[in-house]
């Protein structure tokens, strides 16, 4: 199981992405993916070199995975590059990130909009060349059709007939990333999974997003305790990479009740056991009520709680009252 760092809106910082690999590497995660949505050298403006301090910040993350055992996955959304004409300045650009110690690398297409019904083959070829750039290191490819939900087409274009089918000529060492039935999944089918393993000849690779708090509708909430059932899943997928809330220390909540299969009170005790009774006491105004649904009292209330404490989801809780985590327009989903 790994973390992946995908979502819109407010960044982790680089002290809250060495802490989130303390917590990956104590709970035997397997690895880290770095691709938020908000590096646009990750991905708008993709071509442009990073400086060397901010090549530097992603070069400690590295060196900490390394350092940690867990696998360094760096995400990029290469999505105006399917022509020639970007080949060299591309190729410079994955010679630089080549030198993250211990790096292998994911490429998105994911929230784009298509108009070519040819894109599958020209995604193909340019995954080929980039693995030529990359030294045999690209490891995951997320398609722009990356689950079954509707919403997928209505934003982004019917998506091309046999597309699934020219995207499985992958070479079998590219996993290819899955969300399930839906962008958010809550349940996965394990006869869905099927389905689609047998498109793209291979078992998938779940993107998770089942507790992601990025979106219009769910930044104002902090799901806690919402998790899907991975362990139902295990046989029919790859991997897991779950794409958590933007909050990171509220995160470890929940990845650590996913990776072992555990309660929210165990979690709770064994990740912030002073603060288990103010959690759950105020469960309902965190997944339920939300942000705007909190009474002025209420809010004052929590403020009051979550003050005595100097622990970081306390400071997470606290940054979400003030309304820290706004929405990122850029979420089309």
């Amino acid at each position: 199981m790994h973390v992946l760092e995908g979502f819109y809106g407010k960044p982790w910082s680089l002290i809250e992405r060495l802490d989130m690999l303390d917590f990956l590497a104590r709970n035997r995660f397997a690895g880290y993916c770095y691709a938020p949505k908000s590096d646009k050298k990750l991905r708008g403006d993709i071509l442009t070199p990073y400086s060397k301090p901010e090549l530097d910040t992603i070069r400690a993350v590295a060196e900490r995975a390394q350092d940690k055992g867990l696998i360094f996955t760096i995400g990029l959304s290469p999505i105006n590059l399917l022509g020639e004409s970007s080949l060299g300045a591309w190729e410079k650009k994955c010679k630089q990130l080549l030198s993250l110690p211990g790096a292998v690398f994911a490429i998105f297409f994911d929230d784009i909009a298509l108009n070519d019904p040819d894109i599958a083959h020209k995604q193909l070829d340019f995954i080929a060349q980039s693995n030529e750039f990359l030294e045999e290191r690209l490891r995951l490819f997320c398609p722009t059709y990356y689950s079954d939900d509707p919403i997928l087409e209505k934003l982004f274009g019917e998506m091309p007939e046999g597309y699934f089918e020219t995207i499985s000529r992958l070479p079998e060492s590219i996993g290819i990333f899955w969300t399930g039935q839906k962008v958010i999944t809550q349940e996965y089918d394990c006869h869905s999974l099927g389905l689609i393993n047998e498109k793209f000849k291979r078992k998938v690779t779940i993107w998770d997003n089942a507790f992601v708090n990025d979106g219009r509708k769910t930044s104002p909430y902090l799901p806690i305790g919402n998790i899907a059932n991975y362990a139902d899943i295990s046989h029919s997928v790859n991997e897991i990479f779950i794409n958590p809330m933007n909050q990171p220390a509220l995160a470890q909540i929940n990845l650590l009740m996913a990776k072992d299969g555990i309660s929210i009170d165990e979690s709770l005790n064994r990740i912030v056991p002073e603060l288990r009774e103010s959690i759950i006491n105020y469960l309902l105004e965190f997944t339920e009520a939300g942000l705007d649904g909190l009474t002025i009292d209420t809010k004052q209330s929590m403020i009051s709680v979550f003050s005595a404490s100097q622990h970081p989801v306390a400071e997470n809780i606290l940054a979400w009252l003030n309304g820290d985590y706004v929405f990122d327009p850029a979420c089309l989903t």
